[in-house]
């Protein structure tokens, strides 16, 4: 008489487990389709739906499921596909966190309403920019500039990191002050030499000395760069191909390239006449 009783190990069991893998190969398959079909929003990517308020994730999550159920893909046959099997291993093998931000949405509610027990990044991974700001640095300037903190998705993005709307606000006060110090340098600098010119000269604007960081206040000496950006053009020996710079050309320029802190409603701005002053008060 046998110990152990392998019957139940039969060729229907086996073909069940077969029947599940091709279902969800072919689920995947049909999200990743759906993205080009006709009146599904299309493109999508994180950074679109981070910027936009009216963005409704469960309108978003309804619009993708009607269609699957459509194709026979309803929530009772997708729990079907997914029991004993891990949610997140079959969004890694197809890929599908690196799709679009209405994917990532639709993976995020099927884990929600299914309790698939899967951590569904929106966004397709976690913000590894907080735990790596040497690598990430110009993410809170980009971030900050969409607003996530604003809308729905974004704050369902950042509280999967748990970080709190005041934590990102405080940091990107202090962090996105860099990226904006390079493109005024940038800008100022391709402002003044014409393009024709840029190989053959050596002249650079340096602004460190009027541009100043802190954690709660940045100072911008305005007035003193202006003068300075004028002094250096004419001293300099290429001055004859050097473009002058108008005051109101120097101000739109700060302005455009510090407009995170300029339009933005969470920092105090004060105008002293010759300094622009950022203080973050919260």
């Amino acid at each position: 008489m046998a110990i152990f009783d392998f019957s139940k190990y039969n060729n229907a069991s086996t073909s069940q487990i077969d029947w599940k893998k091709a279902e969800r190969e072919e689920f995947a398959d049909e999200i990743i389709e759906l993205q080009y079909e006709d009146g599904i929003r299309k493109g999508g990517f994180s950074n679109d739906l981070v910027q936009h308020e009216n963005v409704d994730i469960e309108e978003d999550f309804r619009m993708y499921q009607d269609e699957m159920d459509k194709r026979g893909y309803t929530l009772e046959r997708i729990k079907q596909l997914f029991t004993n099997y891990h949610f997140s291993d079959w969004i890694q093998e197809y890929a599908l966190d690196e799709k679009t931000g209405y994917v990532d949405v639709y993976l995020y509610c099927l884990n929600e309403k299914l309790k698939l027990n899967t951590k569904v990044w929106l966004s397709g991974s976690p913000i590894d920019f907080y735990n790596n700001m040497d690598e990430y640095s110009n993410e809170y300037y980009i971030k900050y500039g969409y607003g996530i903190h604003k809308t729905v998705y974004g704050q369902l993005f950042l509280a999967q990191s748990n970080i709190t709307i005041e934590k990102f606000i405080k940091d990107c006060f202090k962090e996105a002050f860099d990226p904006c110090y390079q493109n005024l340098a940038y800008d100022l600098n391709i402002a003044v030499v014409p393009n024709n010119y840029r190989e053959t000269t050596d002249f650079y604007l340096v602004l460190d000395d009027y541009l100043h960081k802190g954690d709660k206040q940045h100072v911008i000496r305005y007035y003193e760069l202006y003068n300075y950006v004028l002094h250096r053009i004419n001293i300099s020996e290429d001055k004859d191909h050097l473009n002058n710079i108008s005051e109101l050309d120097f101000e739109n320029i700060l302005f455009k390239d510090f407009k995170i802190f300029t339009e933005s409603e969470d920092f105090e701005i004060i105008d002293t006449g010759e300094n622009l002053v950022f203080n973050y008060t919260s």
